[in-house]
């Protein structure tokens, strides 16, 4: 089925999936929404390739197990090659391992086939936007088997803290320490520096009072030599 985006803002989906029957009721699910259509569908993950190279859905909504080809690794490829095209999971599992699988391989979405058609939809259309989508009850399930996870290894973790903090704490105050260190150094640099000018200035300052102290005392030796020769020319006057 080839068809050619008409601009209208639907949204292109592909549906890959081996089983006929799964791949016609998702058709039929999305057909009922006006902002949805299907454009192709594939049974395995190489026809799959070759119907998004041809048909570039915005959408490929896909199963992970499929004959001669690995779901996750599909997904991978298509992240690869085909940047355009976001990929939905659509599977029967529902265990941390395979939603894991998935994300890593680049999927945007998980939901099980058990997922109404309405939330089918709103899924289709999240993913579409750039949001990540995981079917309801399946973060309940992460989040159970994370924590079921964290209590085996509970002491093992906490070991692993006390050892992180420990080595935080000491990179810490060894970067508090330097840092005090180059402000120290910093500081001591301008205070010498300070003190230089402070020095420079007071010379200067006891250069300009010295010349002006020996201004003062040449005035004061000049008017003592002319009271001196005044008093010597009134003696000599005086005595003729």
């Amino acid at each position: 089925m080839t068809t050619v985006n008409t601009g209208t803002g639907t949204i292109r989906i592909l549906i890959v999936d081996d089983q006929n029957l799964i791949r016609e009721t998702i058709q039929m699910y999305l057909s009922q929404e006006a902002d949805l259509e299907v454009v192709g569908y594939a049974e395995d993950g190489t026809t799959a390739l070759e119907q998004i190279e041809k048909l570039s859905p915005d959408i490929a909504i896909l199963d992970l197990e499929m004959p001669n080809t690995d779901g996750v690794k599909t997904i991978e490829t298509i992240q690869n090659c085909f940047v355009n095209t976001k990929i939905l999971v659509l599977s029967s599992h529902e265990d941390r391992e395979h939603i894991n699988q998935a994300i890593e391989a680049g999927a945007k979405g998980y939901l099980t086939k058990g997922t109404p058609a309405k939330e089918l939809a709103d899924a289709v259309r999240s993913v579409n936007k750039g949001y990540f989508q995981l079917g309801p009850g399946l973060m309940e399930k992460l989040i159970i088997s994370i924590s079921n996870s964290a209590t085996e290894n509970s002491r093992s973790l906490e070991e692993k803290l006390i050892i992180a903090l420990k080595r935080f704490k000491q990179d810490t105050n060894q970067q508090i320490s330097s840092l005090v260190k180059e402000e120290l150094d910093k500081n001591s640099g301008y205070l010498e520096h300070q003190l230089e000018l402070k020095a420079h200035s007071f010379k200067s300052r006891h250069n300009e009072l010295y010349k002006y102290a020996r201004k003062i005392e040449y005035r004061v030796y000049l008017l003592l030599l002319i009271q001196v020769l005044l008093i010597f020319s009134l003696a000599i006057s005086w005595i003729i």
